[in-house]
């Protein structure tokens, strides 16, 4: 101890008794006992980045078929308020080192005094008084919550039959499962990325790049990799209900056949792909899953399974101060991967000069908890609440009020009330879309006409199309967009293009790809009295098989793509039960009309 201060408190304590003695027994007041002070080990694993520096990892699987890895450079704006759960995982790494998350806590917590020494990667030595680790304690188990939680993924492929509702109560599993197909089973952390894969990779020789320079002229190949197979990938978090909400998809794509063809380049292979692709995002009970349902033969159960729930945590503090670490995933909205509107004219536009590139493994960025508590505290702002980012929770301090503070307690409790309305959603929103081709000599329900068929007018349809009919049972979480993809992607040779330098002069050959096939982008957004507005972007686009060469033995000939496209948009608020209707010509086909219908599920 320093000697000044031992003078110091040695003329206190003098003092003290001076006083004492001159003072009345009844004055006197016990003297408070300073706070015994203790040191305490915390363990804790999975909220520091440099945990992982101190060995080898793995690195995750990443998909290589999702829509946008079709379309180079054409990867969809993530927005703050969206969970991407190509971006996911690790929700409670937030920090870069341990001691920037025990910082955070104290700050949070209110004990500046408290010395936090490093003592492994996975562990800190704390020194404070008992409510200091009392404090440190519960935000410890409050980020383990999130860390060391644990996801069970069981993915089972279903006989060929109608699908009612995408969603399945856990009590329902069993009985799904039985005469089903095992595909496999994954496990992971909240918001992981489970990449279920089986591909095939082809390269080829999808263009050449001429080198021009002085007297001078090379064609260099450029090489490409298809990516062909089958993959389903889903994410998982907990909801502070114990409910948990599924993101993902599953994708397909299959070489119909590679094409070879001459250039003034040399040789190019064009290949003719068969892609399909079908999002989901849900929301289910612990136990329970979700169907993915891509038609007949590629219709999936996928189920979850959570070892815990990450709900909400509160601490009531010795001097009245509440804290509160609030689970907030469900204020974001899901993130979908389809971006560009491909069924257009020009569509080749959109594909570039390749095919199915060969992709790369990207970092982590962060998750939807964390997300969630950076765009909720900003949302808030307004209300002065004191809000906190707490790696994966919203952190909300609440000074202690009395009983005739009314203005402070009626804003804590709009407070509240705003955090719960902003977190929580009006659930999974499943639908039923079905496509008739039929003649347009037949005689439509008058519902159809209408834009609102009933469940008669439905089945009338059904007869009246025969085995012309495409039914696909699907679900989404609100204000998220889905596309569903049944897609035919033909590689040609569409132009050449005049590269010239001194007494250098050739004609590049430019590769484009032509899409052909079925694209339907729904979304559902809350509408007043428990209605959804649903709205249904649908476009069809066909074409022959072959595509007609120009100038034929022209050494730049050129091959022609021809197609006809049909585009229907439809949008109305609709409750449970209720359906909606569009008509149009069918593409490419006299005399036949589509009908496509949406009908509200849940």
């Amino acid at each position: 101890m320093n000697p000044v201060f031992r003078l110091t408190t040695v003329a206190c304590v003098a003092a003290a008794g001076l006083f004492a003695l001159s003072t009345p027994p009844f004055a006197q007041e016990a003297e408070e006992a300073e706070p015994v002070v203790t040191s305490k080990i915390y363990t804790i694993r999975g909220v520091s980045q440099s945990e992982m520096r101190q060995g080898t990892r793995t690195n995750a699987v990443r998909d290589v078929l999702a829509p946008d890895r079709l379309l180079a450079g054409r990867v969809p704006e993530r927005d703050i308020d969206a969970w991407s759960l190509r971006d996911s995982g690790d929700e409670a790494r937030c920090w870069d080192n341990l001691h920037e998350s025990f910082y955070c806590f104290k700050e949070f917590i209110r004990a500046e005094d408290v010395d936090c020494l490093l003592h492994s990667e996975t562990s800190m030595l704390v020194t404070g008084t008992e409510e200091d680790h009392r404090r440190m304690k519960w935000v410890v188990d409050a980020m383990s919550e999130v860390s060391q939680a644990r996801v069970n993924v069981v993915i089972y492929r279903l006989k060929d039959a109608p699908v009612d509702n995408p969603l399945v109560a856990a009590n329902e599993v069993a009985t799904r499962a039985k005469g089903a197909r095992m595909v496999g089973a994954m496990a992971g952390g909240l918001g992981d990325p489970l990449v279920l894969q089986r591909t095939e990779h082809t390269t080829y020789v999808a263009d050449h790049n001429y080198d021009v320079a002085t007297s001078a002229k090379v064609a260099e190949p450029e090489v490409s990799t298809l990516n062909t197979g089958e993959e389903i990938v889903v994410g998982v978090v907990s909801m502070p209900d114990g409910r948990l909400w599924m993101q993902g998809w599953q994708a397909s794509t299959q070489l119909n056949r590679m094409r070879k063809r001459e250039t003034t380049a040399g040789t190019v292979e064009l290949p003719d792909v068969g892609y399909r692709y079908v999002p989901i995002s849900a929301e289910f009970e612990n136990g329970g899953g979700v169907i993915l349902d891509g038609g007949d033969g590629r219709r999936f159960m996928v189920t979850a399974r959570c070892d815990r729930t990450v709900g909400d945590h509160e601490l009531t503090c010795d001097d009245g101060t509440v804290l509160k670490l609030l689970n907030v995933a469900g204020a974001l909205r899901g993130h979908g991967l389809a971006d560009a509107w491909l069924m257009t004219p020009n569509s080749e536009e959109w594909l570039g000069e390749s095919l199915l590139p060969q992709v790369t493994i990207e970092p982590i960025e962060d998750g939807p908890y964390n997300d969630a508590a950076i765009m909720l505290a900003d949302t808030l702002y307004d209300f002065g609440g004191e809000f906190s980012i707490v790696g994966p929770y919203l952190g909300l301090r609440l000074p202690a009020l009395e009983e005739d503070q009314p203005d402070a307690l009626k804003q804590r409790h709009s407070l509240l009330q705003a955090i719960d309305q902003r977190r929580t959603r009006s659930g999974t929103v499943a639908v039923r879309l079905t496509a008739y081709q039929l003649k347009d000599t037949a005689a439509l329900p008058a519902g159809v006409l209408l834009g609102r068929p009933t469940a008669a007018d439905a089945a009338e349809l059904n007869v009246l199309a025969g085995k012309n009919v495409m039914t696909r049972t699907l679900g989404s979480m609100p204000n998220q967009a889905n596309d569903l993809m049944d897609l035919r992607l033909a590689a040609l040779v569409r132009d050449y293009e005049a590269m010239t330098a001194t007494e250098v002069a050739v004609q590049d050959p430019a590769i484009g790809t032509m899409v052909l096939g079925s694209q339907f982008r729904w979304v559902a957004r809350p509408a007043p009295e428990g209605r959804m507005q649903l709205e249904l972007r649908a476009g069809i686009t066909v074409g022959p098989a072959e595509f007609e060469v120009v100038n034929p033995g022209d050494p730049h000939s050129i091959e022609r793509s021809r197609s006809a496209l049909a585009q229907l948009r439809v949008v109305d608020d609709l409750a449970v039960g209720e359906r909606l209707a569009a008509v149009s010509p069918a593409a490419g086909i006299d005399g036949e009309l589509i009908v496509l219908v949406l009908e509200r599920l849940k």
